[in-house]
């Protein structure tokens, strides 16, 4: 069974913890027993200072007394009284102590100085009396017991040595008691110590150890060492290192699936340009397999027309974010190929990853599309232009007079040829846009003028359904390229126009919101269905399959409109009105000092 860190966090704890307090807790002990004998030594020696001051008083009263009675001098009287009281009060503070906490056997002591105490009561009074006969008797009875006493305060000292030379030798042994305590409490934790960290050092050095190398080969990509057994959370972690190494296993795989599977060359390389990895595309795009280039220079691949541009675009990608660029590279037969980079330096693995994309076909259909564009612009426009003229000039009898008949034809085929000639100018118009040839020419401006430029512009087509319209009174500053906003503007006219039951208005609107204007389009027509309000400004779409049929749209009318508007960096849309039709709109970003 494996213990949790927190299980044995707490053995870590507990152990020591309960042996420290058993260890102070027997110290505290051998300390007390200690004091108790330094506690006893010092009684035994106040009772035996206790006992040699009655005997030097005893003494010093026998002496007195003898005095006395040789001289009869009143001040080895007034001594001997002294000392007869000393003596009484000696008594009873020996007595208050024996009682109390008695160390020495003093008992047959204390009865002899009662004795003698008694006596000097009997000379006192005797010397009061006057009887010296009587008084002669008692000091030598009283210097007989003083002799009895003196023996026994003899004996009571040395019985005081006795006990005082025991006390020391059991103060000796508790101090040894003391100091085999502290070694043996010493060697004892120490002992802990030791089985604690081998505990340790099993059950969770070794296992953190494997952990650490687990993260280790998990960072190098190295397989782990065998998974850990146990409930614990080391264990735990384990399993998480071994459950993200299988993870990382599979999305390895699946990486390395769609990358071989991949349809783009996908490639890394370092510095020089030597090629560490490659997906199987490079087959079908250059004709090598993979394992021929690994090793080799990715400048091999390229035209040396294109060496300079590859070298400065990678040390570019070096420094910042390198944006996609094209690159003209060699087949394994010597011919070029198009291909487009999208290059990324990593500063931890020291190599570029490129994601390269054939682009081949598409430059050849964008070089088909201008020649198409060229052909129409040269070889069809400027030949409808002069079928316009010439209708025009036939239909005013520059050429004589023609009957009503053929001037219906002539005028259907005219109307027919211009319109010829306008799909071809939005097709014109699209195709510069697309390929950023459209330059601006901004100037400032006022909306309201844009709007009624464009009103004339469509006023002979409004007239036939007779459509009116209204302008609204705000006139707010424009800052725009005139022209291409006033085409945006008769568009959305035209296409209101178109969609707009006759006899309706339309209302055109401009104001200034905070950073920027916006200018309305408001129509009474069947609006534009939810799902197709943003599909509208997309190319050949419109909002019924039969618009373009019935109302002879060619769907790129909004799609142009859409482009002029984000050149300026505004945006486009359209939504219902409450009055019902739609609310076509565009912003424009507005002057920042008007």
């Amino acid at each position: 069974m494996t213990l949790k860190l927190s299980h044995k966090a707490i053995l870590l704890i507990t152990v020591p913890f309960l042996f420290e307090v058993a260890f102070i807790a027997t110290l505290v002990a051998a300390q007390h027993a200690l004091e108790v004998q330094y506690e006893r030594e010092f009684r035994a020696k106040d009772e035996l200072s206790a006992v040699n001051a009655e005997l030097r008083v005893m003494l010093e009263a026998g002496t007195s007394l003898g005095m006395y009675h040789a001289t009869r001098d009143v001040r080895f009287l007034e001594r001997f009284r002294q000392c007869h009281a000393d003596l009484q009060k000696l008594q009873k503070d020996l007595a208050s102590v024996t009682n109390q906490h008695r160390e020495l056997d003093i008992s047959e002591f204390a009865g002899g100085v009662e004795e003698v105490v008694a006596t000097f009561d009997r000379m006192e009074a005797l010397i009061k009396t006057g009887d010296r006969m009587d008084l002669m008797r008692s000091v030598f009875a009283g210097n007989a017991m003083a002799g009895k006493i003196s023996k026994i305060g003899t004996a009571i000292l040395a019985k005081s040595n006795a006990v005082s030379a025991a006390q020391r030798q059991r103060e000796v042994a508790l101090r040894a008691q003391q100091n085999n305590v502290i070694l043996i409490g010493v060697i004892f934790n120490a002992l802990i110590v030791v089985a604690l960290g081998v505990i340790f050092h099993r059950g969770t050095t070794r296992r953190l150890n494997v952990l650490w190398q687990n993260a280790a080969n998990l960072s190098q990509d190295r397989p782990l060492e065998e998974k850990l057994s146990g409930g614990d959370e080391i264990a735990a972690i384990d399993a998480g290192f071994h459950q993200m190494a299988d993870a990382l296993n599979m999305a390895k795989e699946r990486e390395l699936a769609l990358t071989e599977n991949a349809v783009d060359v996908i490639c890394s390389f370092d510095k020089s340009g030597a090629i560490e990895r490659i997906n199987r595309a490079a087959l079908d795009l250059w004709d090598y397999k993979a394992q021929e280039l690994v090793g080799q220079s990715i400048f091999a691949l390229i035209n040396p027309s294109a060496h300079a541009v590859t070298a400065a675009a990678m040390l570019e990608a070096t420094e910042h974010q390198c944006k996609p660029f094209e690159v003209t590279m060699l087949r394994r037969d010597g011919s070029d190929c198009v291909v487009q980079w999208a290059l990324r330096w990593v500063e931890e693995e020291g190599s570029f990853f490129c994601v390269m994309h054939d682009i081949t076909e598409r430059k050849k259909i964008e070089r088909l599309k201008q020649e198409v564009v060229a052909m129409v612009s040269h070889d069809l426009r400027s030949p409808l232009t002069a079928l316009d003229m010439s209708y025009a000039l036939l239909l005013e009898g520059a050429y004589g007079p023609i009957d009503e008949r053929a001037s219906a034809v002539l005028q259907k085929n005219k109307i027919s040829v211009r319109r010829l000639i306008g799909m071809i100018n939005t097709l014109l118009d699209m195709e510069k846009l697309d390929s950023g040839a459209i330059e601006l020419s901004y100037s400032k401006g006022l909306s309201n003028d844009l709007i009624n430029l464009a009103i004339d512009t469509v006023t002979l087509l409004a007239e036939d359904k007779g459509i009116s319209f209204i302008v609204g009174k705000t006139n707010v500053p424009v800052y725009c390229d005139r022209d291409k906003i006033l085409s945006v503007i008769v568009n959305l006219l035209s296409n209101a126009i178109k969609f707009s039951p006759d006899d309706s208005v339309i209302e055109i609107q401009s104001s200034k919101k905070e950073d920027s204007i916006e200018i309305r389009v408001i129509d009474q027509g069947r609006g534009v269905p939810p799902d197709k309000k943003d599909l509208i400004f997309e190319r050949f779409k419109q909002s019924e399959k039969t618009d373009q049929s019935v109302l002879k749209g060619t769907g790129l009318g909004l799609a142009i409109c859409k482009a002029i508007v984000l050149a300026h960096n505004g945006s486009i849309g359209v939504m219902d009105s409450k009055e019902g039709g739609s609310v076509f709109w565009f912003r424009l970003p507005g002057l920042k000092n008007d």
